[in-house]
């Protein structure tokens, strides 16, 4: 950014900010009010963005909703 300000020499400089905050995914089950159920799609609301992360690693300490990692069922 200070490259850019020296080249260009704008009148203003706005520093962009970016608020990440991780609201959990569905479950199965949830349209019958497992996990978050409806309040998902509340949470969903209010947001003026998603990244929509998948997990590819196993590891047995990180529980996983169907006891098994399977990236391309999960997306």
């Amino acid at each position: 950014m200070d490259k850019l300000v020296h080249d260009h020499k704008p009148k203003s400089i706005v520093h962009a900010t970016l608020q990440i905050v991780d609201i959990a995914g569905l479950v199965p089950g949830a349209s019958k009010g497992e996990g978050l159920g409806n309040n998902f799609l509340s949470h969903i609301r209010e947001v003026d963005g998603i990244f929509h992360v998948c997990r590819a690693f196993d590891n047995p300490e990180v529980t996983h909703t169907e006891n098994e990692v399977d990236p391309v069922r999960d997306l």
